[in-house]
């Protein structure tokens, strides 16, 4: 890790990139702080003097803490098997908080640790994300999901952990943010963000006031990517966000209570985990950029793959096959999240949405003659279906659904299953081709859906009540309970378990992304319980998509790069 201080300077980008957002004023330039290491989560202390950041290693995340002015580091919390929820300074910089999962019935466990290494404290369970602290330091606020099964609040604690107090709460299907409330420099308002459908999906940076748990607006977003900050002085805050869905998230500067809201860097990646000094000289936050290509393997064989697609972002957000060997792919190429065709060997790249919407999670009909996909064109996420030439899109969900992923038609085209949030945890949906009411199949933890190719049994990952996933779970077509559950390693405990679970052809076995020291490679895990194998041997770089052709002839999958820096913006103020 090096440490890097410069100066702000403007920053110069591309032509088009300018044009499109040329309206806005004084962007900034980070600068990197760190040497491509895997950062989770990171904090600057108020006095500006110490970073401290999660650092996920395979299996395993450990807390440091490096001093700015020497670049000397301390390692604060060893390596353990899980994960962190967030990190925070206390308000003279003497100890960090922090919130980690230990794989227990609890969402959330806070521990305080001297700033320099000791024995930490265990304060709090029950917690989803960093607390903020009020500014005498003798309060802190911090989210809780597990309320109810509909409800998420904002709670306030004394600073020992006593004292809980319920002070704001949102019920499903909106809810509260779980990357941090921020408490203003005068203590009157804690600032958060709340995620909402109504009216179409967004987020809402609001104020909650500390006195009744009333409720301001203060700025909406698309989408805000990491933690809210207060400027030292009150008069705004310091949120990373996108205006449009089409957008990177970017680091914004929004007055208070005013909500006028000017852009603070303007460049193509993500930004994210947002942190100021007390006196706002500087800031640090994590900066996070990917590179996707996608790539053809005959009969699965990756060392004679072929590189079909040589654009940034191609197949991550979506892969499916025809049975005509084409393909359908998620891409960024329009500059939009949007629904691609093309041959199996790259040509005939043709697009298939053509609007402001996220389009995404493309999967093919068995007939290849419509593209069934997830879109926000409407009220919420939808799971939709066009065409294979874009035409006659049609919404499949309806009523209570407001956010979907996933879908998969069934073989005999009469359902597509789905995962959706209705009940606060993802379960697994079934809603009829053609449009109409959702049938519930599980009540547990389940993601990613995969109809087996008799249509008889759907495979997902699976987990408890607690969100902790355990592995891959192969459930009846109809729902229920499953009548198997594969406890692959890496799956608990974190998330090295892809975005992708496939059947083989044949049926006899499933197929998932298995990810480790970002390398990933599929893997397979054969139904009849024996141990899974690998199949890909690659040595560099991750998967982020795959799927089979019809007969299992070609293996398609998106692969590349993903990686996350921490700068420093210096004279931020």
């Amino acid at each position: 890790m090096i440490l890097v201080h410069l100066d702000i300077k403007p920053i110069c980008t591309n032509i088009s990139h300018m044009r499109r957002f040329r309206k806005k004023e004084n962007p900034r330039k980070p600068y990197t702080l760190t040497a491509r290491q895997s950062v989770t989560t990171l904090q600057l202390s108020p006095d500006g003097k110490y970073v401290v950041y999660a650092i996920d290693d395979s299996e395993q995340e450990s807390l440091w803490v490096r001093q700015v002015a020497t670049n000397s580091t301390v390692q604060i919390v060893p390596p353990f098997k899980g994960g962190y929820f967030g990190v925070t300074f206390s308000p003279d910089s003497n100890y960090v908080y922090y919130v980690i999962n230990e794989n227990t019935s609890h969402l959330g466990v806070l521990y305080q640790a001297p700033v320099l290494g000791g024995v930490p404290r265990k304060l709090l369970v029950n917690i989803n994300g960093p607390p903020t602290f009020s500014p005498d330091g003798k309060r802190f606020a911090f989210m809780r999901w597990s309320i109810s099964p509909a409800e998420k609040a904002l709670m306030v604690a004394n600073a020992d952990g006593a004292g809980e107090q319920k002070l704001a709460v949102l019920k499903l299907p909106d809810y509260f943010s779980a990357m941090g409330p921020a408490w203003s420099p005068d203590g009157k308002i804690i600032a958060c963000v709340a995620i909402r459908f109504s009216g179409g999906f967004h987020h809402d940076v609001v104020g909650v006031r500390v006195v009744d748990g009333t409720e301001q607006l203060v700025k909406r977003f698309f989408d805000v990517g990491g933690r809210v900050q207060w400027l030292p002085d009150g008069s705004g805050l310091v949120v990373p966000a996108m205006e449009q869905a089409s957008e990177p998230i970017q680091i914004w500067q929004v007055s208070y209570p005013g909500g006028e809201a000017r852009r603070v860097t303007n460049d193509l990646n993500d930004y994210g985990g947002i942190s100021l000094t007390a006196d706002s000289s500087a800031l640090v936050t994590l900066q996070s950029s990917r590179l996707s290509h996608i790539w053809v393997a005959p009969n699965g064989d990756a060392n004679h793959a072929t590189q079909i697609t040589s654009g940034q972002d191609e197949g991550y957000s979506g892969l499916s096959w025809m049975p005509d060997s084409k393909i359908a792919y998620g891409s960024m190429a329009s500059g939009n999240s949007d629904i691609w065709m093309m041959d199996a060997n790259g040509s005939n790249q043709k697009q298939l949405t053509v609007n402001e919407s996220i389009d995404e999670e493309p999967s093919l009909t068995p007939d290849g003659r419509s593209v069934i996909f997830v879109s926000n064109r409407t009220n919420g996420f939808a799971i939709w279906r066009m065409d294979t030439d874009g035409g006659n899109p049609k919404q499949l969900t309806i009523s209570n659904i407001k956010i979907a992923a996933a879908p998969q038609c069934s073989p005999d085209m009469q359902w597509v299953v789905f995962v959706s949030w209705i009940s606060g945890l993802p379960t697994l949906w079934k809603a009829p081709i053609d449009g109409g009411d959702a049938v519930q199949l599980t009540d547990k933890f389940s993601l990613m859906p995969a109809i087996s190719p008799d249509g008889k049994l759907i495979a997902c990952l699976y987990g408890d009540q607690q969100n902790s996933q355990k592995g891959i779970a192969i459930i009846p077509f109809e729902g229920g309970q499953p009548i198997k559950v594969f406890n692959i390693p890496s799956a608990i405990g974190g998330s090295e378990i892809g975005t992708s679970i496939r059947w083989m052809p044949d049926g006899h076995a499933v197929t998932y992304i298995n990810t480790r020291n970002d390398i990933s490679n599929i893997w397979s895990q054969p139904l009849d319980g024996s141990p899974p194998k690998r199949l890909t041997d690659f040595k560099a770089e991750q998967i982020f998509n795959f799927a089979w052709s019809l007969h299992g002839k070609q293996l398609a999958y998106a692969q590349g790069t993903q990686t996350t820096d921490v700068v420093l913006i210096s004279n931020f103020k």
